[in-house]
């Protein structure tokens, strides 16, 4: 058993320094104390019921008349304000972002300026934006604010406005409405509609590269590409990305993410519906997760072919209190992590997870002292060669604890209803006796009934960590930090066999006995069953009995 309390204090003070560095305005919820991972009370952990609420996307607003319209123009100014807090700088249309993004980029990077969007703006006609790229290109190219040489430096607030009508189209690095962003404060309320952003490396719908300073309630409903380093709101995060959403398609090569492509800090209270799909490191909210990934969702499809999850394609820290429910293609592919080299805790699955090598509803690969403690899989599960429940591949020294799996699972090779190769310790772990054919040595197999029965998890923690009975629509364990989301529907009953003609008492051979219940039956002296229609025309009478007491007699 490795020193799960010393992964528990890295987690805690992660959460503790998310909590006290940033005023969330999402509810706060104190709870959790457990020997796997003890959360203090004023560590303040997100409930999961706490999702914020997005501002309405606004990308079905009323087009401006033309004039509105960005004519490619540069401002020779901003519209109000002086920069101050209580009096910042007003953007009202294209002229003027293009006048700030014009003035950061030769120098001004506005250290400490305060700005607001007025009103949404437009920068192309977008009527077809969703075939630019494929030569439908609009008028307007856009250059993005800041470069890693003139960043932004400044606080940008939307309002709740949207920038319409980004198109980038190069190869070029740090891509996206901002390019490079380094500040104290942050970038918030502030949505990307109906955009084209394709560059090189560090792109984001957003945020091509966020050095500092916080994304707070942004989103992206437009189409990102790039090579590496790919984020449907921020391509690479080194500070913090809290409560967005992307619903746009993110495509690229290495570390994609419908959120962020590289996290190097925190992204939490976040979610992302939008179809992902690159090459390594894929993951339906972070491609390559450095750092800490809370109270997350992912609803698209997410596809690869190296390390692929519906949260994180690769996870070298802390995944915890996410789920997961699109569908995740890839090689090495998990429900919530294909590669975990640490931790994830309170997580689940419910999408169909399909790989080649290591395949898991939780995890695909389980790398060297890593952990996968207190979640479970209802999704499908199929690879090519180790496919498990949870975890295809479980390494040394890698614990998988108080987890269970009700998903089918099925491969080539090596298949495990909870884990496909184990090398390291499962603890407290079940599945679902009919998940897969091949049952697995390392946990025990529980009927459906028995599954619905807190009775049957030994070893589980109910009332500080699971809790059962209180869902309707979900019958099973579920993590009170974690609600199961979604409506389950009752698998279909197996049919009843066919009864044997004669045998009418069931016992398995025919008799004067069924020769008597047949003619009772006859008479209507007892209720009809089909087993006594010996004749099959549909009814029971004298010459059913007949023919049941002839076979009893071998005649």
């Amino acid at each position: 058993m490795k020193k799960l309390f010393e992964k528990a204090v890295a987690v805690i003070a992660l959460i503790a320094l998310a909590v006290t560095a940033f005023p969330f305005t999402a509810p706060i919820k104190a709870e959790t104390s457990r020997t796997e991972l003890v959360i203090e009370p004023n560590a303040a952990v997100l409930s999961s019921d706490a999702y914020w609420e997005a501002e309405p996307v606004r990308e079905n607003a009323v087009v401006p008349v033309r004039d509105a319209i960005w004519d490619g123009s540069i401002a020779d100014g901003f519209s109000g304000g002086i920069g101050t807090e209580d009096d910042p700088y007003l953007i009202s249309n294209g002229a003027e972002l293009a006048y700030l993004a014009q003035q950061v980029n030769n120098g001004t990077e506005y250290d400490g300026a305060f700005f607001c969007l007025t009103n949404d703006i437009y920068l192309n006609d977008t009527t077809d934006w969703e075939n630019w790229g494929h030569g439908a290109d609009p008028a307007n190219r856009w250059t993005p604010i800041g470069t890693d040489y003139h960043f932004f430096a400044g606080s940008l607030d939307g309002n709740g406005n949207a920038v319409h009508g980004i198109y980038v189209n190069n190869q070029e690095d740090y891509q996206g409405l901002f390019g490079f962003y380094n500040s104290c404060h942050m970038i918030t309320n502030l949505g990307v509609s109906e955009s084209y952003i394709c560059g090189g490396d560090y792109v984001g719908g957003v945020v091509g590269h966020n050095y500092s300073g916080s994304v707070v309630k942004c989103y992206n409903t437009g189409s990102v590409h790039g090579n590496s380093y790919v984020g449907g709101v921020v391509g690479y995060n080194a500070d913090y990305v809290t409560e967005s959403q992307n619903t746009g398609s993110v495509i690229g090569s290495d570390d994609i993410g419908g959120i962020v492509g590289r996290n190097e800090s925190t992204v939490d209270v976040c979610y992302n519906t939008g179809n992902i799909i690159g090459n390594n490191y894929v993951g339906g909210v972070v491609g390559v997760n450095v750092s800490f990934a809370a109270d997350c969702y992912n609803t698209g499809n997410v596809s690869g072919s190296g390390c692929v999850g519906g949260i994180a394609g690769e996870n070298g820290h802390a995944v915890i209190y996410c789920y997961n429910v699109g569908s995740v293609i890839g090689g090495t592919v998990g429900g919530l992590a294909g590669c975990n080299y640490d931790t994830v805790t309170d997580c689940y699955n419910t999408g169909s997870i399909t790989g080649g090598y290591y395949s898991g509803g939780v995890v695909g690969w389980n790398q060297y002292e890593s952990d996968v403690i207190d979640c479970y899989n209802t999704g499908s599960v199929s690879g090519d060669i180790y496919s498990g429940g949870l975890v295809g591949w479980n390494e040394y020294e890698s614990i998988i604890m108080n987890c269970y799996n009700i998903g089918s699972v099925s491969g080539g090779s090596y298949v495990g209803s909870v884990v496909a190769y184990n090398d390291g310790g499962v603890e407290y772990c079940y599945y679902l006796d009919t998940s897969s054919d091949n049952g697995d040595e390392y946990c025990v197999a529980l009927t459906d009934d028995q599954m619905r029965e807190a009775a049957s998890y030994i070893g589980f923690i109910f009332v500080e960590v699971w809790t059962m009975g209180g869902n309707p629509a979900y019958p099973y364990p579920e993590l009170i930090d974690n609600v199961h989301v979604g409506v389950f529907i009752e698998p279909e009953p197996e049919p009843e066999p066919d009864p044997t003609p004669g045998d009418v008492n069931g016992d398995g051979f025919i008799t004067a006995a069924d020769a008597n219940i047949a003619m009772r039956m006859a008479l209507s002296l007892v209720e009809f069953d089909l087993a006594g229609d010996a004749n099959g025309d549909g009814i029971v009478n004298a010459a059913d009995a007949n023919i049941v007491m002839r076979w009893a007699l071998g005649l």
